[in-house]
């Protein structure tokens, strides 16, 4: 009944990202790749508002996802990023493999700090489970580039395909990260997130589910083994959730919870 939904929130969760997602760390001519595996824990409380009836639940789900970054050289003012996602996707009984591909724009402002914008493209093998989708962002530095910390924006959106029994559910969120680099070997990133999942209609289930509001927190911790070797472990958490109501009238309440924690190798080159 509830399946799919953790994955509509998912835009939220701050996922670990094989390569760099700061515009500052991107150079022309530089290629990341990283693996990475992660495991997420989704946690529902639902409540029926007309007899009070409630119940409980949990999902869990393990990620692995192999990653390459590479920036051309500069074209102008722009520098052209191209980045390229495998992610094999378990939960329960479904298996889902999803290929990310995203093209993206950096460029220096007249202040040294940078912006960029991006397009993506998720295709999914298996929409039942996990759908595919369309998606672009833009990224923003805020900070000084005297400063030891660097803090950016970024603003996404994503529009998932109309496929299988799922249609609905595009999304908009708002990122800030903070990253501080506490010495040559150690840097610490935090990471909070705010987002809007639009109504989603599961067809073959007569099921529409209204969704509030998605806050999503994260951090990690980046161990520099020397400059072209890194690793990683992060934590995330979301809170959100929504309103299920059926064509007969039935209303059912459901608060969700989601934890994920991940490791990454990254490797620069």
């Amino acid at each position: 009944m509830y399946k799919g939904l953790p994955l509509a929130l998912a835009f939220a969760s701050l996922p670990t990202f094989a390569a760099p997602q700061l515009a500052s760390e991107i150079q022309a001519g530089e290629s990341w790749i990283s693996l990475g595996i992660s495991q997420t824990d989704v946690e529902y409380d639902h409540k029926n508002p007309n007899t009070g009836y409630t119940e409980s639940d949990k999902l869990s789900s393990d990620d692995f996802a192999f990653s390459g970054l590479f920036a051309l050289e500069n074209t102008g003012s722009f520098l052209p990023v191209i980045a390229l996602t495998f992610n094999n996707e378990k939960e329960e009984s479904d298996t889902s493999k999803i290929f990310t591909g995203q093209f993206g724009l950096i460029k220096e402002q007249s202040n040294g700090k940078k912006m960029g914008l991006f397009v993506e493209y998720n295709h999914s093998d298996n929409p039942d489970a996990t759908r595919g989708s369309y998606g672009a962002g833009f990224l923003l530095q805020t900070s000084d580039n005297l400063s030891k910390n660097y803090n950016q924006l970024k603003f996404t959106i994503d529009i998932p395909k109309s496929e299988g029994d799922t249609k609905g559910g595009r999304s908009l969120a708002i990122t800030n990260t903070l990253k501080v680099a506490s010495s040559n070997e150690i840097d610490f990133e935090l990471q909070a997130a705010l987002g809007m999942v639009s109504d989603i209609d599961f067809k073959n289930q007569d099921l529409k589910a209204d969704n509030d509001l998605v806050f999503g927190l994260a951090g990690k911790i980046y161990f520099n083994l020397d400059p072209s070797l890194t690793i990683s472990v992060g934590l995330s958490k979301i809170f959100g959730g929504t309103t299920y109501t059926n064509s007969l009238g039935g209303e059912l309440n459901t608060d969700i919870e989601s934890t994920e924690i991940g490791a990454q190798i990254i490797s620069r080159f």
